[in-house]
């Protein structure tokens, strides 16, 4: 809620004021003590463009879960499913994701583990 969203915006302020060299040493010492996330994760629009790529390279938009090189894109893929079954992503993500053909349907692991099997249940029904 509220709490949550006043901490994000103080965090992206002490980004901010350390890339304009405006955040003393000390200040600076003190947060990377506690571990402070300096680096924000990509962007959804990054994230795209790279399913984009994988896209045109591989003509088709699921990748592939045990290939090292693609683990987070497939872990943004798989969230995008999620979020897509909970209705929590924007009409204009959906629609970006649909332009290329997006397969909605979850990953579920058949009996014998060997296949996956694409279907369009929710990934809660899926476990």
């Amino acid at each position: 809620g509220e709490k949550l969203r006043k901490l994000s915006i103080w965090m992206r302020r002490q980004r901010e004021y350390r890339s304009k060299s405006s955040l003393s040493e000390d200040r600076i010492q003190m947060l990377d003590g506690i571990g402070f996330p300096w680096k924000v994760q990509k962007r959804w629009e990054e994230n795209y463009e790279e399913l984009v790529e994988f896209w045109k390279k591989n003509h088709h938009s699921k990748v592939p879960s045990k290939t090292e090189s693609y683990s987070s894109l497939y872990s943004w893929s798989k969230t995008q499913r999620r979020r897509y079954h909970k209705s929590s992503i924007t009409p204009e993500q959906r629609d970006m994701l649909d332009d290329i053909g997006f397969d909605w349907g979850i990953p579920k692991k058949r009996k014998n583990k060997e296949k996956i099997d694409y279907d369009s249940e929710s990934e809660d029904e899926a476990l």
